[in-house]
């Protein structure tokens, strides 16, 4: 820590002081034993002021330098210190910068692949259904294996589409006057000739009531349970239903299925986990209740306002 200019002129005031103290106490005594020889005694008196004269501004020389040099010493450590300050300022922004791009690739990676997952992966595997029930309708009714070929093109035309604005920039989210039409193409392209068979409740209002946010994850959580349904459920019928509950919107995606237990939410790959994060993102809650033999029911709470746990 270095001592402020007034400091140093306190103490060699003090030093001063202390030194003429001490140079009359001499003089005076020297004075008393030249009693009786006045010029002695003024060519002595004269003689010692003057060296004591030239110390004291030795002294002060010695201490202006030192002053001198501290000032400067200290000038030069704040200055150095403020570089190093900025510089390390500087650092520090770049690494959050750095930081926040990262977290910003990571959240855009785990889209891509969470809407490749729910929305891609998805429509080729109902796509691939809707071939094996084409290429068995082809011999016993060519009409209806025309219907649904057709249906199974649209479903990989509207693949691709999404593909292409993977590719192009972030997907858009749907409106939510057509979510109502949504669902009932998500029913529609599931064969009435295959397991299970789809019921389609929506409440015009609570849909409505949805933004475009909500309106896009429940597309895409309803996508996901039904396409959990249609592969692991084994079971002949399915609901999908949006409506109020209270002041609430509830979607629910139910089957008769064979159910699943703790156990098997283990071996989850990705579609429940990618559910519950949908979920999260619009603040509701989602509740997922199955057990063995007894079906399975998905549950999604979309409050009014505010945000609900996840049970």
């Amino acid at each position: 820590m270095f001592r402020s200019d007034n400091y140093w002129l306190m103490l060699l005031s003090a030093v001063v002081a202390v030194a003429a103290s001490y140079v009359a106490l001499d003089l005076t005594s020297r004075l008393v034993a030249a009693k009786g020889r006045p010029e002695r005694r003024t060519r002595m008196a004269y003689a010692e002021l003057s060296r004591i004269n030239g110390s004291l501004r030795d002294e002060v020389g010695v201490r202006a330098r030192s002053q001198q040099a501290l000032r400067a010493a200290r000038d030069e450590l704040e200055t150095r210190v403020s570089e190093r300050t900025a510089d390390l300022a500087h650092s520090n922004e770049s690494v959050r910068v750095s930081a926040q791009q990262l977290r910003l690739m990571c959240d855009e990676h785990e889209n891509l692949l969470r809407n490749l997952h729910d929305n891609i992966v998805q429509s080729i595997y109902v796509a691939g259904m809707n071939l094996e029930e084409i290429q068995r309708l082809a011999h016993t009714d060519p009409a209806r294996a025309a219907a649904e070929a057709a249906l199974t093109v649209g479903v990989l035309n509207g693949a691709i589409s999404d593909i292409r604005r993977y590719i192009d920039g972030p997907s858009e989210r749907i409106d939510t006057t057509p979510l109502r039409a949504n669902l009932a193409q998500l029913v529609q392209l599931s064969s009435a000739e295959l397991s299970p068979s789809f019921r389609l409740e929506v409440d015009a209002a609570a849909a409505g009531r949805l933004t475009p946010d909500d309106a896009e994850q429940v597309l895409q959580i309803t996508r996901e349970a039904m396409s959990n349904a249609r592969r692991h459920s084994h079971s002949k019928h399915a609901s999908v239903t949006l409506a109020f509950r209270g002041d609430d919107v509830l979607l629910e995606v139910s089957d008769d299925g064979q159910g699943f237990g703790p156990a098997d939410l283990k071996q989850d790959g990705g579609g429940l986990d990618n559910m519950r994060t949908r979920a999260r993102e619009i603040g509701a809650g989602l509740e997922i209740r199955s057990s063995p033999e007894k079906g399975t029911r998905i549950v999604l709470h979309i409050p009014k306002g505010g945000v609900l746990n996840e049970t």
